[in-house]
C-alpha cells in the first residue's frame, strides 16, 4: 500500500492585462471595417491571440493577405476563427 503525500500550495491571482500585438496590416484591415475592430476587441484574450496568430504565421505574403480578408469577414459575421 502506498502512502501519498499533499503538501500545500499558495495560489497568486493574477490579474496583469493580456494584450495581443496585433500586425499593422490586419489592424488596417480591421480599423476598415469598424463592426470587425469592435468584434476583436470583444474577443477574449485567447481568442484574439488565436486570429493574430493565424495570420502571422502565414509564409507568403499573398496567403497572408487572404487570412487577413478572412478574419475580417468572420469578425463582421461574428464567427469564430475555428
Amino acid at each position: 500500500m502506498s502512502m501519498h503525500r499533499f503538501e500545500a500550495a499558495e495560489l497568486e491571482r493574477d490579474d496583469a492585462p493580456r494584450t495581443v500585438e496585433v500586425p499593422a496590416d490586419l489592424a488596417t484591415a480591421m480599423d476598415a471595417q469598424p463592426a470587425a475592430r469592435v468584434a476583436f476587441e470583444g474577443l477574449s484574450y485567447s481568442h484574439r491571440r488565436e486570429y493574430v496568430t493565424w495570420v502571422v504565421e502565414a509564409k507568403r505574403d499573398d496567403t497572408r493577405r487572404r487570412r487577413i480578408d478572412k478574419a475580417v469577414a468572420m469578425l463582421r459575421q461574428g464567427r469564430p476563427l475555428r
